[in-house]
């Protein structure tokens, strides 16, 4: 099959979202508040390919997102991930292939792909253009039985038993709430406050300045700041958005709260935290942390975490995990995870400077 391949740019992106005929597609390859928020991208220049379509008589079969960054803590070098992948499930026949190639040309091999799907990695594995960096571990902690979240979505069957398992749920996360109510009395207690802001103001970003060195991707203030200010996500009924029922990515939640704050101790910064709370799962984005001060870090996170009654708490922070592991925590059950990143052959290795990646990186801060 014969395909039309349409290119939409950084300085497009406005324009392709407010056109009369993007309102009229069945299916649509970006949404408005992605598209405001890569026009806003501080790593973005106008002339950045963002989107790659392919259409067959006049229907569109498959798209491509691209997110610009740059990588490097000298010499910074300018490069895209992946964003999004998507091809028609019974008629794309080879667009997939055809806009990965095309997303790789775009931007002269200088592509980067993280949190990919088994199928994506097949691809990704079989083009021989990439490099893959080695596993990263993870953890996924449980706060509260989520049995009836969890279980139908691996086996299907038990769809017919939700009822049960949320009842289920429900008794046993009543059974724990004195377990979580000592922990959070005993982290109210620890050597630590609080600071919030909606954005990094100058002690924050003299903190992140001091945080990003020799990081392959150290991202800035003006970042941070971009990324608290443009979500990709908003909070409200997917069954209601129109854009859900036509984006294949996620839109919008029915819970999603951004947190940025200091966390201190005896008046001093010892960590700058984004979370990010989606449907009671709390994640951990980006944290910038004086390692000798784990206990506290740890200790606040976690008090939030049981504050916003999460369910999970889920991060790829080294020296957090490394803490939880060495003491006792009010978690009922942790599940490994392994984050896997794959990096062009084209990007030179000198400029992946640093084994540590924030759990952000990509666009895993936004989804």
């Amino acid at each position: 099959m014969e395909f039309e391949i349409e290119i939409v740019r950084i300085s497009d992106l406005l324009d392709f979202v407010n056109a009369d005929g993007f309102t009229k597609m069945p299916v649509i390859p970006i949404t408005r508040q992605r598209a405001i928020s890569q026009v806003n991208n501080p790593s973005a220049d106008p002339e950045d390919v963002a989107l790659i379509i392919a259409y067959s008589a006049g229907e569109m079969f498959g798209y491509i997102g691209c997110l610009p960054d740059t990588i490097g803590s000298e010499k910074k070098v300018k490069v895209a991930w992946l964003s999004c992948w998507w091809v028609h499930p019974s008629k794309g026949g080879n667009a997939g292939t055809l806009l990965f190639l095309k997303a790789y040309q775009a931007w002269d091999g200088h592509f980067m792909i993280t949190d990919f799907t088994p199928a994506v990695r097949n691809v990704v594995k079989a083009s021989r253009l990439f490099t893959f960096l080695l596993h990263q571990p993870g953890a996924r902690l449980y706060l509260r039985f989520t049995l009836a979240e969890v279980l139908p979505r691996k086996i299907p069957f038990l769809h017919n038993f939700y009822t049960f398992l949320k009842i289920s749920d429900i008794l046993a996360n009543t059974a724990l709430s004195l377990h979580r109510a000592y922990w959070k009395r005993r982290y109210k207690n620890a050597d630590f406050c609080f600071e919030y802001m909606s954005l990094p103001n100058q002690a924050a970003r003299e903190f992140i300045r001091a945080s990003n060195k020799n990081l392959t991707v150290a991202r800035s203030a003006e970042e941070i700041s971009w990324i608290l200010t443009y979500p990709w996500v908003t909070e409200g009924i997917a069954e209601k958005d129109e854009q859900s029922r036509k984006y294949y990515f996620t839109v919008v939640a029915d819970v999603f709260r951004q947190y940025f704050f200091k966390i201190k101790n005896n008046g001093r910064i010892i960590a700058l935290v984004l979370l990010t709370n989606i449907n009671g799962h709390i994640h951990i984005p980006y944290l910038f942390a004086d390692k000798t001060k784990m206990p506290e870090v740890v200790s606040a996170i976690v008090y939030k975490a049981i504050a916003q009654k999460a369910k999970t708490l889920t991060t790829f922070q080294p020296a957090f995990l490394n803490y939880i592991k060495k003491n006792n925590k009010p978690f009922i059950y942790a599940r490994s995870l392994k984050k896997e990143r794959a990096v062009a052959k084209q990007i030179n290795p000198e400029e992946i400077t640093n084994d540590f990646w924030q759990d952000g990186e990509g666009d895993g801060v936004f989804t």
